[in-house]
């Protein structure tokens, strides 16, 4: 598989299926304009493939959030043009499909699930067949439950299922409470949800001012102004937070040593973390790890 491409399908059993919700896949792209949109669907197993004359058909629900690029959707009904920070609703039976533009860059997470819970919500209209597009913008919990679900994909254990599951409800819940209040934000604010986009989507790297600003057009002063208005932090400590988010989950689960979370998210060093971390959440990295271990156990 490559490097730009993370996909994982999952095994499911009859006790999940009684669960009402379970996972089947879930993946990601990171495309660079010179990346062939087509190329990269062809890593992944054949019955995802992407028809952009006749549509496709898929035999799972699936949620996709576009955090970078442009595009087009087209289902048998319309098409829309897509931009960074739009959700789609894929449903089992219906035919669509979509691509970045000619020359986009084009970042997009997705989840594969089925189940008799989705099956109620779509006869429900919670999830809405005729509404497959929705604009969110930047939406830390969206983010977050991608992430999330992603480490316990990796993760070899039993009740994988069960913890996805939750976090798919969870994330469903969002998206429903985001299509009711129908946020529309102005210039400004659509500025900023780029700014967090693209800190959070670099978060496992050193953070590129001038690649920031570029992609923004923007320059940084007026970005720190606009920033500090909106969210009282500057870019970079908004990044430091998302960093450090970051390494509490990562500390949580208790499978990478502190100098491996460090090393992860390219901070300086192990030193300047464990001090960062300190500073910002009153225990070192170590003990928070070994704190949440134990109320884990004890739960």
């Amino acid at each position: 598989m490559r490097k730009d491409i993370f996909f994982k399908q999952l095994s499911y059993t009859s006790i999940d299926e009684k669960w009402g919700i379970y996972c089947t896949d879930i993946g990601s792209f990171s495309l660079n304009k010179n990346s062939s949109y087509s190329e990269a669907i062809n890593n992944l197993p054949r019955h995802y493939a992407m028809d952009y004359t006749n549509g496709r058909e898929i035999n799972e629900y699936q949620i996709a959030y576009i955090t970078e690029g442009y595009g087009l959707y087209s289902s048998e009904n319309f098409s829309q043009h897509i931009k960074s920070g739009t959700l789609l609703i894929n449903f089992p039976g219906n035919k669509h499909s979509y691509r970045p533009d000619f020359g986009s860059i084009w970042k997009e997470h997705w989840i594969g699930f089925r189940g008799y819970y989705p099956d109620l919500l779509r006869k429900n209209g919670i999830l809405d067949d005729n509404s497959p597009i929705i604009h969110i913008g930047f939406e830390q919990s969206i983010l977050s439950s991608f992430d999330l679900i992603k480490e316990y994909a990796e993760r070899d254990e039993n009740d994988i299922q069960r913890r996805i599951s939750n976090e798919i409800i969870k994330m469903i819940s969002n998206i429903f409470a985001l299509r009711i209040s129908e946020k529309i934000g102005n210039s400004q604010e659509h500025i900023i949800e780029k700014a967090k986009l693209f800190l959070h989507e670099n978060i496992y790297n050193t953070l590129d001012i001038e690649s920031m600003t570029h992609q923004l057009s923007i320059n940084y002063k007026s970005l720190i102004e606009l920033f500090k208005l909106h969210t009282d932090m500057t870019p970079y400590q908004y990044f430091l937070h998302l960093k450090i988010s970051k390494a509490k989950e990562l500390l949580s689960l208790g499978e990478l040593s502190v100098k491996e979370v460090s090393y992860r998210l390219e901070f300086q060093n192990q030193y300047y973390f464990s001090r960062l971390f300190k500073k910002k959440t009153g225990i070192s990295p170590s003990q928070w790890g070994s704190v949440t271990s134990a109320s884990t156990d004890e739960y």
